[in-house]
Formats: structure tokens, C-alpha cells, sequence
């Protein structure tokens, strides 16, 4: 029997929308992302995530959290958030990459906004649908993404296949259609794994978010799984967040880079001409002067950026060692030893948790390592659970890149002071106009300061705004 469309079946709340300015309210719940491209089903998996009830997550209802895709036409047309109303889980539906330029920064800017507002993200939900390919559209959103959190990508992805039937009929039909479940999920998950750039399989879970009847109870099971998972998940602290321009707005930038460039060579060529013969040398000279000094403000910039990169306190991970087993023992104490080495960088801190009954044993630590061993307590049958994360500061781990790019940086700079005195000079001893001059040069100045940011990959959020003002005028 078809159902009723004319009228919306009432219901209570099925989840609470939630701004920005208000995620300080939940700290205690745990904060997912969702990503993917244009119709993979990121929406409709929050809904069915927030809430499985039918009258929240089927469209013709009219009570969805997350307005999904109608008809193959997106209707994610900004970031939301939404938690459950328990408040234990808060997800961040984002519209899916290169809608346009102007879309998509708005999109990141916003996406950076929460994420500090948020300050740590617990995973990132990559949402793929089981029938589809991963496509050029795809890959660029694995690429950005990852490149935006790379230490992320690494532990705290999870890849959900959506639209994966679990009703009898549709088992049946993949079955008569010769389709390999198996093997594109396998597929899917080497294709994430190159296009992100990391070694380590991502959990995979694959769910139908708006099951048939006979379906249901499985897609709710896959659901319970997937929560249960997160809530085991150790969030991430967010630190240094910047905003990554996508591979359009790259282009499009590049494009416009070309074009002050041609710019900036023909003020430089007006420079070159002078206001008189007399001093066309001069001014050449000082032409030449300011390409040098153009050219060491640039790479000056380039390479204080890069060693933003490395110079931070900010810990990374150099190590790990996890230890989960279930004994049954009567007498004795059944223990594993650990031994975690960090040889090239001083070790900044160790975190140390465990589970169970377990105590940790004849635990010493150094600059550069710790050992000892887990062992269990009590009688019985019990679970042992460990773990041990050693971190260093990444400057320490990056020392080599953040000594060579300060010695660079202070080449560059004397030569940068050396070309200023030299170009100073010059104009001191041309008899031109120097008002055209400084005229030339403020211009020239400024249309390369231009250039450089639209270079930059990353931005802060005032670059990105700043950005952002000027396509929506172009």
C-alpha cells in the first residue's frame, strides 16, 4: 500500500540544531564530521544516525534534521550541526566540494569556524554510496580533506557505504546481478587509502539509512555499531586550524597570480622606461633592483609560512602500544610487557590509560623511552585493557626542517636588506621624478603582496574572509 504524502505525520523533536556559539554547552558529547561528495548520502545518514524513526528520516514527512538529496538534486546548501537529544553525539552535515569557488570557501570557512569553536573532532564520517565509483569529483574530496587533517585521516576516519539494501530483496538481486560485496569494499577502501595518502585501513561500515520493513532491524543494528564505535573513538584536539583552498579555487587563483604577474611586469617595464633618457640606465638598474627584491619578499613569505608549519609546540604522536585481552586465571599473575622507543627525539609526554583489572608494573621512564608491563589483578575471568601513547613536540621531530628554513629565511633576509639599500641608493642618485617612482613602486608593492596570498594554499580566517569579499564582487 503506497503511503500518504499530503500530510506531514506529526511528531515530537527528533534532534536539536545546534550553532556555534553553543557547542561549549556540549561538552560531553562527541563531535563527527561528515563528508563526501554531492549525493552520497551524507545528510540522510545523519538523520538516521540522530534519530532512525521513520517520521524523521523519510523526506515526504517534512520533520528531517538534515535536508537529504530530492530527485539527484542537493539540498545541503550550507554547514549544520545537530546532536542528538541525549546530547551524546553532535554531527556536522557539510555540502559536498566544487560547487563553485565562492560556495565552497564560504562552505570552509564555516566548516573552520565550528571545528574551533568545537576545539577537538572525535572522527570524520567519509560517506560513499555502495553502487558508486569513486570518481574525479570523489578523489579531489578525499585529497582535500585529508591534506586539511592529515593526523585525523590517519586514526579517526571511518568509511560508511550507504544505500547498502539489507532486505531479502535486495541481498537477492546483488546476488543475481553477480555483485561482489566483498571486493567493492575492498575496492572502496584501497581508493580511500591512496587518494588520502595513509597506510592504515579506515573502519568500514556498510547501512541503508531509509531500510524497507524487513530491513530495518539490521540497518538499525549497523547503526548501534557505528555509534558504539565512535564512543570508543579518543577525540582529537584542534589546534592551528587554517582554511585550505580547494583545487578550483587554486586554479582559478593561479589563473589570476598570471595575471598581476603580467601586471607587475609592466609597471616594472614603466619603470624601466624612466622619465628621461639621461637616466634609462638608472633605471634599469633599479628596475632590476626591484625584481630581486620582489622575488626575495616572496620567497621570504613562502618560507616563513612553511616553517609555521613545523616551529610549533604542538605534540604528534611517535609512538603507540595497545594490549586488550580477556583471561580466565586462578592463581598467578599473567602480565605483558611493553617497551616503546623514541631514538631520535626527546620523548615530551607519555599518556598511559587502562581497563579492567590490571595494574601497570615496574613502569620507568626516560627521555627516550618507557617500558614495563601490564599485569592483571584479582582472580578469574576478567578483561585487560592498555594503552600507551608517546608524544614529542613537533618542532622537535621536524628540527632539521625548522633549522634549515630559519637559515634561509635569514639568507634571504640579508639579501632582502642588502637589495633594499642598493635600490635605496640607486633612487637617491636618479634624477627622475620621485613621486611617479614611489607611485610605481607602492603598486607594484602592493599587486605582489596580492600575488603572494592568492598563492598561498592555506589561509587564516581573516585571509579566507578577506578572499571570500572578493568573489562575491567578481
Amino acid at each position: 500500500m503506497a503511503e500518504s504524502t499530503s500530510m506531514p505525520v506529526p511528531a515530537p523533536p527528533f534532534a536539536e540544531i545546534v550553532a556555534d556559539s553553543t557547542l561549549a554547552e556540549l561538552k560531553n558529547a562527541k563531535f563527527v564530521m561528515m563528508i563526501g561528495s554531492t549525493g552520497n548520502g551524507k545528510s540522510t545518514l545523519g538523520n538516521f544516525l540522530l534519530c532512525p524513526a521513520r517520521e524523521h528520516c523519510v523526506y515526504t514527512y517534512g520533520n528531517q534534521t538534515f535536508a537529504g538529496a530530492v530527485a539527484n538534486l542537493p539540498l545541503t546548501q550550507e554547514v549544520k550541526m545537530a546532536t542528538d537529544l541525549n546530547r551524546t553525539i553532535c554531527l556536522m552535515d557539510t555540502p559536498g566540494l566544487n560547487e563553485n569557488p565562492k560556495k565552497d570557501l564560504e562552505h570552509m570557512v564555516a566548516i573552520i569556524r565550528c571545528l574551533k569553536a568545537a576545539e577537538n573532532l572525535t572522527a570524520c564520517i567519509l560517506c560513499v554510496k555502495f553502487d558508486s565509483k569513486i570518481d574525479m569529483q570523489y578523489k579531489e574530496t578525499i585529497e582535500y580533506y585529508s591534506k586539511l587533517f592529515p593526523g585525523i585521516f590517519e586514526t579517526n576516519v571511518i568509511l560508511v557505504m550507504t544505500c547498502f539494501g539489507m532486505d531479502l530483496d535486495s541481498i537477492e538481486r546483488r546476488k543475481d546481478n553477480g555483485i561482489d560485496v566483498a571486493k567493492i569494499r575492498a575496492n572502496t577502501v584501497e581508493a580511500v587509502k591512496k587518494y588520502a595518502n595513509i597506510k592504515a585501513s579506515p573502519k568500514v561500515f556498510m547501512i541503508d539509512c531509509l531500510p524497507t520493513t524487513s530491513g530495518r532491524e539490521e540497518s538499525e543494528n549497523v547503526r548501534s555499531c557505528i555509534l558504539e564505535y565512535i564512543e570508543g573513538m579518543k577525540p582529537i584536539p584542534l589546534k592551528d586550524l587554517h582554511v585550505r583552498k580547494t583545487g578550483v579555487l587554486l586554479g582559478k587563483d593561479k589563473l589570476k597570480a598570471g595575471i598581476l604577474q603580467g601586471e607587475i611586469e609592466a609597471k616594472q617595464k614603466e619603470l624601466q622606461k624612466g622619465k628621461d633618457a639621461a637616466v634609462r640606465s638608472q633605471l634599469q638598474k633599479i628596475n632590476a633592483l626591484n625584481l630581486d627584491l620582489s622575488s626575495c619578499k616572496e620567497e621570504i613569505a613562502e618560507k616563513e609560512n612553511e616553517l609555521s608549519l613545523f616551529d610549533s609546540s604542538k605534540e604528534v604522536i611517535v609512538d603507540q602500544w595497545f594490549y586488550e585481552s580477556t583471561v580466565n586465571w586462578g592463581f598467578g599473575r599473567p602480565k605483558e610487557s611493553f617497551h616503546l622507543q623514541s631514538k631520535e627525539w626527546d620523548i615530551a609526554r607519555v599518556s598511559r590509560e587502562k581497563s579492567g583489572s590490571c595494574m601497570w608494573k615496574d613502569v620507568t621512564e626516560t627521555l627516550h623511552d618507557v617500558k614495563g608491563a601490564i599485569r592483571k589483578t584479582g582472580m578469574g575471568k576478567t578483561t585487560m585493557g592498555a594503552s600507551i601513547t608517546i608524544y614529542t613536540e613537533k618542532r622537535r621531530k621536524y628540527e632539521k626542517n625548522v633549522t634549515d628554513l630559519k637559515a634561509k629565511i635569514k639568507i634571504l633576509e640579508s639579501k632582502k636588506k642588502s637589495t633594499e639599500k642598493k635600490r635605496d641608493e640607486a633612487n637617491e642618485n636618479a634624477d627622475i621624478d620621485k613621486k611617479e617612482l614611489a607611485e610605481l613602486e607602492s603598486c607594484i608593492e602592493m599587486k605582489t603582496k596580492e600575488r603572494i596570498v592568492l598563492l598561498k594554499e592555506y589561509l587564516t580566517i581573516k585571509e579566507a574572509t578577506e578572499r571570500l569579499e572578493e568573489l562575491k564582487t567578481t
